[in-house]
Order: structure tokens, then sequence, then C-alpha cells
């Protein structure tokens, strides 16, 4: 069973969830693997141990001593990660793919690529938890390549297992949870929270596997139960309190159960 938790917005408790059926699991002398693939904001690295290593990537540089200016290189990139502002070449790194494509079509040979930082990739273990995690480097926008990175490193082999996404249901998140056997959108009130659900639901239709959307608070709007029943989905009510954590968490305890027990089919 491979859980995959997906949010829209933070602060809505996936960090407390996720600690929370890992400690489920624990409990009952189970070994649990929890993946954080939110890069951007990974919150899990603060409550379990984990050595990294650093991510470097290539970036293209321009060489001014031998650039003239042809604008070449600013037509074959895809990306948008250089410009011509007046008379000098701008380079955007953040948006660079390392692709080469600008090197190639460079006339005077001014273009070489260096690497730098991209992020760091790393593991660890505390009791019955096996972590993995990534964390973008400051100023670093390519998600992508550290959630491939992590799974390359550490493959989602089996269960029990949770996939904590990066946030949204996009391109991303769909890339950290494509291994999950069911999903899970954790939300709260919000304007337009039924909006998200059906996007939420096509999603979970079109992994053909099951869903449910799990409510922080002690009751389910109907509006919401409406929305997510519309799409097969299940919806459960998980308390909010400060610390999902020992006696605390008991409050809980019957949904933890259902999420794990909604996630035990296989991935067809």
């Amino acid at each position: 069973m491979i859980l995959g938790l997906m949010a829209t917005k933070g602060n809505v408790g996936r960090t407390e969830l996720t600690r929370s059926l890992a400690a489920y699991k624990v409990e009952r002398g189970e070994d649990v693997f929890v993946y954080e693939f939110d890069v951007s904001n990974p919150k899990l690295i603060e409550y379990f141990p984990w050595d990294s290593d650093v991510v470097k990537r290539q970036v293209s540089k321009v060489d001014g001593t031998k650039c003239t200016l042809a604008g070449k290189c600013i037509s074959a990139c895809r990306f948008g990660a250089i410009e011509k502002v007046g008379e000098t070449l701008v380079r955007h790194p953040h948006f660079c793919r390392g692709c080469g494509h600008c090197k190639e079509v460079c006339p005077q040979n001014a273009i070489y690529f260096d690497e730098i930082e991209a992020g760091e990739v790393g593991s660890g273990r505390a009791d019955k938890v096996s972590f993995f995690a990534a964390r973008l480097a400051p100023g670093e926008a390519w998600e992508g390549l550290l959630i491939k990175r992590l799974k390359e490193t550490y493959p989602i082999e089996g269960g029990p297992a949770i996939l904590k996404a990066p946030l949204g249901l996009g391109a991303m998140s769909l890339r950290a949870v494509k291994d999950a056997s069911s999903l899970y959108l954790v939300t709260r009130a919000h304007e337009g929270v039924e909006g998200e659900i059906n996007t939420f639901g096509q999603i979970v239709q079109g992994f053909d596997i099951p869903g449910a959307v799990i409510w922080r608070g002690k009751e389910v709007p109907e509006g919401v139960q409406k929305a997510a029943e519309g799409y097969g989905l299940k919806t459960l009510a998980l308390p909010v309190v400060p610390e999902l954590e020992g006696t605390t968490r008991q409050e809980g305890e019957e949904t933890l159960e259902e999420i794990w027990n909604l996630g035990g089919g296989e991935r067809k």
C-alpha cells in the first residue's frame, strides 16, 4: 500500500498527518517508508533524521570577451534562460536546463557550461521509519529535477509507504504520486474548495485507484461530501490538534486506520 497525500494549500496538516500515519504503523510493529517530495518546503525533515548529498546541475554561461550579440542563442533557448538587454546578454540560471542548444548555435563559441547547486537528496532511519527527502537550494525552482533524482536514488519499491507531494494538483505533484495505490486530498474550508475537489476527482479517475478527501475538522460539510461523491471519493474528517502525537492522536485513530485500509489495494 502506497498512499499519496496531495494538497493545494499549505497549513492543512499534511506534515502532522504523515507523521501520524507513520506512527500508526510503527505502533503495530511494521516498517514504513516516508517520502518528502515537497522539495520547496520539506517540513518533514524537521522531524525525521536524514543525511543528504548535494545535487548539482549544468547551466550555461557567456564569455563576454567572445560574444558578438548574434542572438542565435536566444532563439535556440526554449526556456527563456537568455535574453538581450541593451547591448548585453542576460542569463537566468533558474530557467536554464543545461540542454546545450545555445552552445551548439553560437557562431563565436562564446557559451560554456558550469555547475551550480540544485539542492540536496538524502535518507535516514528512526525506529521503523525509513525517510527519504529532497530540498531545493536557495533561489532554485527546478522541482522536477530533485523529484526525479530522489526517485532514482531511492526507488519506491513497495509499502507501506507515504508520498507527500508538492503543493498543487499539477505536473510536479502527479509525478510525485504516480506510484501510489490510493490518493488523498487534504484540505479545509476555503473559497473554491469544491472546484479543487473536482480537479482531484478527475485525477483519481485518471489513475483508476481509490481516493478520498480528508477534511481537517470534526465534520465534513455537505457541499464537500456531494462534490466528492460525484467522483466516487470517500470523505474522512480528521480533527485538527496541535500535535498528532501520543494520546492526542487517538482522536483520529479510526480515520488513520481507514486511510491505510483504503490504500491496501494493488495499483492496477
